[in-house]
């Protein structure tokens, strides 16, 4: 695998102490996810990798261990580091990464098998001159409201597959529990940089009272900081 030319799809497992949400729908989520990730248009090469950061539950560490096997991750235990927040985890991952793009996913999400894809396209059809900081695309929502699940599209832009070379100029906060990527982008807004955003709900964020990756309140975070967004011009549509 040409690793200059690589996407590493990265996968934090990270459990905050509010976390409610049983081993066994932790594991459902997770593998989705991975499998997600590892079903995509084989059209440009990715490295999934699998971060345990910080979880205390031996199935779920023997599953990630599992999981790896099953769709050819590679997997990494940073349980007996000495951290706290997932902003330290992102770091960490891009201290490492190797490839000319990044991203990560939350591990109760999924992405569509053309989500790599459109991302790269958008990547490819840039100007030289153009100051983009990665490529997205639009959402699908998953919420639970009384033990029922309802999905619909959701005006918002998934994280992002970045450029590493250049995010690694920066580092991710790593005293804050929610908004890590809202915090980490507005450093680079500032300097005129946008994410160019596939009109496709390629993304699905999953919110539930209890979740793997988030806090409770992370998405009205979102919604508020996706309006910001828009207000000062800083996604910008991309064209396939």
């Amino acid at each position: 695998m040409d690793l200059l030319n690589a996407v590493t799809i990265v996968v934090p497992v990270f459990i905050t102490p509010t976390d409610k949400t049983n081993d066994s729908q932790r594991l459902k989520w997770l593998h989705s996810c991975v499998e997600s990730c590892a079903r995509q248009y084989p059209a440009y090469p990715f490295i999934i990798q699998i971060w345990n950061d910080g979880s205390p539950s031996p199935r779920i560490n023997q599953a990630i261990k599992v999981i790896s096997r099953r769709w050819n991750c590679e997997a990494y235990d940073c349980t007996r580091k000495a951290h706290k927040t997932a902003g330290w985890i992102m770091n960490e991952t891009l201290n490492n990464c190797k490839t000319k793009y990044i991203f990560w996913i939350g591990c109760d999400d999924e992405i569509h098998p053309q989500f790599l894809q459109s991302c790269i396209q958008a990547w490819n059809r840039t100007e030289e001159d153009e100051k983009i900081l990665g490529t997205g695309t639009d959402c699908m929502r998953e919420t639970k409201i009384n033990g029922q699940l309802k999905r619909e599209n959701w005006a918002a832009a998934s994280s992002p597959v970045y450029d590493t070379k250049l995010i690694q100029t920066h580092r991710f906060n790593e005293d804050l529990e929610h908004a890590i990527d809202g915090t980490f982008q507005e450093h680079f807004f500032k300097q005129g940089y946008t994410i160019r955003k596939v009109s496709l709900p390629l993304y699905l964020y999953r919110f539930h009272d209890s979740q793997l990756s988030r806090g409770i309140h992370h998405d009205l975070q979102q919604e508020r900081a996706l309006e910001q967004y828009k207000r000062d011009m800083r996604y910008t549509e991309a064209k396939l």
